[in-house]
């Protein structure tokens, strides 16, 4: 289709033509096309794009109006847009009025102009004109059906049964929509809901997947709290039977699609305009209804449902995915093979699986590269990837990637922007921006602290981590800001270091924080559990899954669920909602893991209820 600025350019070449065309004649012939709806809207858009393929060589003068009904649909909004457009045509007087879909027909149509003098070609009504008194004297068109035989026939091919379902929402077109579908196959559906909000859209969604074989999926524009980013990541994770759609942006959470063709409609009426104004009446232009349909299907839920389409059929279907031609960039500011950022990566994929999405990833390697120059031009590299691959949403995962790339090269720039990982403060880079939204990285410390305390010997807190800016951040954010004193505190640069200050915690305070070790040099994994091992005296906690060994109990943040809700949310901002309109969330989930060995060496006995809930290392 093209494009409304396309089809806009090409409206004032034939407003040219006519005016040139009047140099030469008394008056252009004029043709009004009434729109229920409104520009920007799929089905609107390609109907006029069919009008002005036909008109676009002819002397006449063409003039567009929009009701707008499809976003305002209180009654009162309708008539008084019918209204508007009845001022319209008397001050337009066109010769040829061409009205595209339902409230247009109701609401001026019928009620104005269904006896009069002045010519109407209708199009876009849907199933039956009878309902409007069409067709009069004055009045014919074409009528809207749904393409059903042929997507039922596609959807059995891949059906293990013969029961066919529908999901609609409670209204009455929904309604004659799905009996309309019965009389066609011949026999009532097995089984239809028709729901009010997008709750029971999904509840019903999925109590169709055991109830039926095959699923048509009717209209959800209009449920109370409509989610399509929701209800498309439900479906590729939760779709068990073939689904088909007659609506074109309902494909994307459809299997199959069999979809009318919108200039179809708006090539037909125009072509009957020019016959009325060539002089024949549109009582002998019979009423027709669309015949083509565009079949589409879609790659992602036939990957979700285990299915291959036979290449004899793609080569003649539009093939798709949910976000088909969307791009998404990954910086992450670590390396491969850090869990942290494995994690983060799996969390993505697990959402962006099937989707569609081309995802890059791109990685700054400041955990083995911590020097600032390094992370420096490990950031300009990355606006290079970011120019070269023109990403539709970029995710930044940590403090690095923010500090370094986004607050310096895209802070409110054009560019979309999704943050995770970024340690228990955003504003320090001034977060938000308006093109930014993210999930911040908290510790569980007070549900550490707690356990801490219930087996400690008295009141004073160690932390000890590598001399980073993240651990040095996160000792900050405790001691300044949750105004938690601490007795002690070391960031080491070695391994060495690192033992050596293990050791002395030991005496020096009552209980221990462990934060990140990642970056200390010459670390010995299995040494430095075997030290914790012999020299433990107090309770450490830590919230990392590489500290949980040398750590009593530990409550580990889920990566996973960082990486999960970024693609989730840039989702959401592909479908249309502004960054800015997103809140900035903070992680909720926590893995509590329970150390055997150091628990029988402090000799501590837990609740039954916290080993209930726990994991244990030995």
């Amino acid at each position: 289709m093209r494009t409304v600025i396309k089809y806009t350019l090409r409206l004032f070449l034939i407003l040219i033509t006519g005016a040139q065309f009047a140099s030469a004649a008394e008056r252009t012939p004029r043709i009004l096309f009434i729109d229920s709806y409104h520009e920007g809207y799929t089905w609107s858009d390609g109907v006029t794009e069919g009008i002005l393929q036909i008109l676009e060589h002819q002397a006449v003068e063409l003039k567009i109006h929009h009701m707008d009904s499809k976003r305002n649909r209180d009654e009162a909004f309708i008539i008084a847009a019918a209204k508007k457009a009845r001022q319209v045509i008397d001050e337009f007087k066109p010769d040829v009025v061409i009205a595209c879909d339902d409230n247009a027909a109701k609401y001026l149509i019928a009620p104005f102009y269904k006896t009069s003098d002045l010519p109407i070609v209708f199009c876009g009504i849907n199933r039956d004109a009878k309902t409007y008194g069409f067709p009069t004297r004055n009045i014919t068109g074409m009528i809207e059906v749904d393409m059903i035989e042929p997507l039922i026939k596609q959807l059995r091919q891949y059906a293990k049964g013969k029961r066919i379902g529908y999901l609609g929402i409670n209204s009455l077109s929904s309604r004659k929509v799905a009996g309309y579908y019965g009389k066609v196959i011949g026999a009532d559906l097995t089984k239809s809901y028709f729901v009010e909000n997008n709750k029971e859209w999904v509840e019903k969604y999925l109590a169709l997947q055991n109830e039926v074989d095959m699923l048509l999926i009717g209209n959800p524009q209009g449920l109370a709290g409509w989610d399509e980013t929701g209800f498309i990541q439900l479906a590729l994770r939760q779709i068990r039977i073939p689904s088909g759609t007659t609506g074109s942006w309902r494909t994307r959470f459809s299997l199959i699609g069999y979809i009318q063709i919108a200039e179809e409609q708006g090539k037909w009426a125009a072509r009957t305009a020019l016959r009325i104004l060539d002089g024949t009446p549109p009582s002998s232009i019979p009423v027709t209804q669309n015949r083509e349909g565009r079949l589409t299907l879609n790659l992602g839920m036939a990957n979700a449902l285990g299915i291959t389409f036979d290449p004899a059929l793609t080569r003649h279907a539009d093939l798709i995915y949910p976000y088909s031609k969307k791009r998404m960039l990954f910086i992450d500011s670590y390396h491969q093979g850090y869990i942290w950022s494995d994690g983060l990566l799996k969390g993505l994929n697990s959402i962006l699986k099937d989707t569609g999405i081309d995802l890059k990833v791109f990685r700054l390697n400041s955990k083995l590269k911590p020097l600032e120059a390094d992370i420096k031009d490990a950031a300009k590299k990355a606006t290079k990837i970011v120019n070269q691959f023109k990403p539709d949403v970029l995710i930044a995962c940590d403090d690095n990637a923010m500090k370094h790339l986004i607050q310096p090269y895209y802070k409110n720039s054009s560019i979309p922007v999704v943050f995770c990982g970024l340690n228990w403060d955003a504003s320090i880079y001034n977060l938000p921006y308006k093109n930014t939204t993210g999930m911040i990285e908290v510790d569980a410390i007070n549900k550490v602290l707690t356990q801490l305390t219930r087996h400690a010997k008295g009141p004073r807190i160690g932390i000890l981590g590598v001399n980073r800016i993240t651990a040095r951040k996160n000792v900050d954010f405790i001691k300044n800001t949750l105004n938690i004193p601490i007795e002690k505190t070391y960031l080491v640069n070695t391994f060495e270091e690192w033992k050596a200050a293990y050791s002395a915690l030991q005496d020096e305070t009552d209980m221990v924080i462990a934060v990140n070790h990642i970056g200390v040099s010459n670390w010995n994994q299995s040494e430095a559990v075997d030290h914790a091992k012999k020299v433990i005296k107090v309770p450490v906690g830590a919230f990392a899954p590489w500290s949980m060994h040398h750590a009593l109990i530990s409550y580990i943040k889920s990566p996973t669920e960082q990486g999960e809700w970024s693609a989730s949310t840039a989702l959401r901002i592909l479908d249309g909602v502004k960054p800015s309109d997103i809140p900035i969330a903070t992680n909720q989930e926590f893995e509590l893991v329970i150390n055997r060995q150091l628990l029988k060496r402090l000799n501590i006995v837990f609740d039954k209820a916290l080993y209930s809930r726990a994991t244990f290392v030995e």
